[in-house]
């Protein structure tokens, strides 16, 4: 029952984010039933770790969706951290580095987001995954 209640936890504070971003999402429901499928393959660990990175961000004032945009467009640009970003920590960079040679580039911008608890235990569960032969969610 606490999965079910963590992953609740999850999808709601990342619609108030997306609902936030101008313009919002269209299709905010489709995506966040993708995301639920996601997390339930997380750990509770995980899923606890990511409640507290957004739960943080947003006692901050931060939108974890903007900021990954802003990742991205830097990520393109060549630069690292975007100034509107919180300075990323050299484990943090090593780690998102690792994931996106684990998974392929397409979550940077996500990765970016998550603190260095929640990279590490993504990084457990991908390594899990991989030697168990699944897919990664």
């Amino acid at each position: 029952m606490k999965m079910d209640a963590c992953i609740d936890s999850l999808l709601c504070l990342e619609r108030q984010m997306l609902e936030a971003l101008d313009p919002a999402p269209e299709d905010i429901d489709g995506f966040l039933t993708g995301r639920a499928d996601v997390f339930a393959g997380w750990s509770l660990a995980l899923c606890l770790s990511r409640e507290q990175d957004l739960l943080a961000a947003r006692a901050e004032g931060r939108n974890l969706f903007s900021e990954q945009n802003a990742h991205m467009l830097a990520r393109k640009e060549g630069r690292r951290a975007p100034a509107e970003c919180p300075a990323p920590s050299m484990e943090q960079l090593w780690l998102v580095d690792w994931l996106c040679d684990a998974l392929g580039g397409g979550l940077y911008g996500e990765l970016m987001t998550y603190s260095v608890q929640s990279l590490r235990l993504y990084a457990s569960h991908v390594e899990s995954c991989r030697k168990a032969a699944i897919a990664v969610g």
